[in-house]
């Protein structure tokens, strides 16, 4: 579980890592990732609802958490 207000978080995994992720970047931050996600995206850019990537990434596994409000938020291979 990772988390920030206004600073970036890089979080470094195996091609091959299975994990069930939750990202919340909120209305300000941004969100990345080198993996193929099956998550679904929730809320859109010019709305008021803040915007969630959630679900299974190489068929699940142990739970990856991260929320931010202004910062960034990648998830990069390895």
């Amino acid at each position: 579980s990772f988390e920030t207000y206004k600073g970036d978080i890089t979080v470094e995994l195996p091609a091959r890592a299975g994990f069930d992720l939750d990202a919340q970047p909120g209305r300000k931050g941004d969100f990345g990732s080198d993996f193929g996600l099956a998550a679904s995206a929730k809320g859109r850019w010019d709305d008021d609802e803040e915007r969630s990537y959630r679900g299974p990434v190489n068929g699940g596994g142990p739970a990856l958490r991260m929320e931010t409000y202004k910062g960034i938020l990648r998830i990069r291979q390895h």
